[in-house]
Order: structure tokens, then sequence, then C-alpha cells
């Protein structure tokens, strides 16, 4: 049997020699605690220990697979968001941490409702609506994505973090098309990557889903849709809030300017960089 902090030794190397990621002992850590399923800070208190031949093995695959380059959330088919554990498949986009800017602009800017209507579109996993509905119970949060596999991981995570997939309503529909009534608040992590970008092989071997991904050839496709159609799905003295590359705020303000919106801002994520922009519907 083999000790676990000379499994993690020789997986940190491995993971840091790759050069797939910028944490290779984190990575390393995650899947050990997977394999061993325990949380990380028990997984550390076990390095002295001896683990199985059986474990050890399962632990040099995935790591091995992660050395490929395929993220870790896809071999250990979680990946944390809001301090909420969502189930994840290479069907979703893994969620980023830069990406709960718009679950915490979106909670404090839904403080004056009482009873908020709230649209998260292009939903993925649900880790947006599903959040902002963990913090607001009384919020009216429809999950909605074209794709029928998103869907299926949005209601299992539903069912997961919120106690039934019936606390959220999840909508199959291509962008407003299927969606139902005006909101307080529109808030999506559309696909915003451009053609050139999508062509990296760093991008590529992530094996996360193109549809969520890919933007058209400059990136602005699903969001101009977005900005123009969701004008008129919004109530009065509502919000818009679309998640973008830092390179394509500036522009998607004035997208949001030309079709009406009030109250344009651009919101940093947790590196300072332009992550969202916010447009208001004025009365």
């Amino acid at each position: 049997m083999a000790v676990l902090r000379d499994v993690l030794h020789e997986a940190h190397q491995l993971l840091a020699d790759a050069n797939k990621g910028r944490t290779p002992y984190l990575d390393a850590l995650l899947i050990a605690s997977h394999v061993l399923q325990m949380p990380k800070e028990r997984t550390l208190a076990m390095l002295p220990d001896h683990i199985s031949k059986t474990q050890e093995q399962e632990i040099r695959e995935l790591v091995l697979y992660r050395s490929r380059g395929i993220p870790v959330a896809y071999l250990t088919g979680v990946k944390e968001f809001w301090g909420l554990e969502f189930l994840v498949t290479p069907d979703v986009l893994i969620p980023r941490p830069d990406t709960e800017v718009l679950v915490e602009r979106s909670l404090m800017l839904l403080k004056r409702f009482s009873s908020p209507r709230v649209l998260d579109l292009g939903t993925g996993s649900g880790c947006i609506g599903i959040s902002i509905k963990h913090e607001l119970p009384q919020a009216q949060v429809i999950c909605s994505d074209i794709s029928s596999r998103a869907l299926a991981v949005c209601r299992k995570n539903a069912r997961r973090i919120l106690g039934s997939e019936e606390m959220v309503e999840i909508i199959s529909s291509d962008m407003f098309e299927e969606i139902p009534g005006l909101f307080d608040l529109i808030v999506s992590n559309p696909p915003y990557i451009t053609r050139e970008e999508m062509t990296s092989e760093s991008l590529l071997c992530r094996g996360e889903p193109e549809s969520a991904l890919l933007g058209g050839e400059d990136g602005l496709d699903a969001l101009k849709k977005i900005v123009f159609q969701g004008f008129d799905k919004l109530k009065e003295n509502s919000y818009c809030i679309c998640e973008c590359a830092t390179v394509q705020a500036d522009t998607l303000a004035g997208i949001m300017q030309q079709r009406g919106y009030r109250h344009i801002s651009v919101i940093s994520d947790l590196s300072g960089n332009a992550r969202a922009v916010l447009g208001a519907r004025d009365g």
C-alpha cells in the first residue's frame, strides 16, 4: 500500500510538468478527495496514512486524464459555486468563480422586490438561478436553456440544493421563444467566445460544450439577442445583467445604450477585470 502523501506528491509533479492548469496541487488534492470520498481538509489530515491499491490506481488514472487537459470538475462530477456544490457533466459549462459576481450583483438589485421574477437565460448547470433562489426563497426563478441535456443537469442540481426541482421553473427554450411573462431581472452567462478563440488547443481539450461557449465570429451573437430581445421581456424599473469577455464590455455597454437601457455599468470580477454589463429599463 502507498502513503497518500507520496501519491499526492507524484500527482502534483505530473500535473505541474503537464502544465494544463494553474493549480496542480489543488487539482491532485481534489481528485484524491473524490476517490477517498471525503472533504479535502480531511484528506490533508490523512497525508501520513496508507491508502489501498485500488484507491491509488484510481487516483493515478484520474490524474493522467487531468494531465491531458480534462477539467477536474468533469472527472469528479462536481464543482463548488457560491458555496454550493453543483453537479456538472460535459453537457454543461463548468461554473467559474468569476461568474459569482453576477449572483452577488443580482442579490443586491433584488433586495427592493418582495417577490421578484428572475430569468436565468442559458442556465446550463443552473448555478446562477439556483444560487439566487437559495439566497432569496421568495424569488420566482425560471431557468431556461435550449439544451435538454443541460436542463437534466439543472433539474438534478435543483433537487440536490433546493430540495425539489419544482423550487425553480425549468423551461426548454431557444432564447426567449418559450419564456412567458415579464421579469424584474434577466441574468445570463451566454456563449461569448469568438470563433478564433475556439480553435485554441487549451480550450478544445477541456471538452466543454461548444454551444455554451461559441458566440459567433466576434463572440457577440448571443449577447446582442439577449440585449435586444430581453428589453421587451423586462418590467418597468427592472434589470438585465450579461456576462462577457473583458474586451467586450465597452462594446456591450454601447449595444445596451443603443437599445434603450439606462444606468449602464460594467461589473468587475474577483481579479478586477470587466466581467459583466448591467443595464436598467426605466419606468
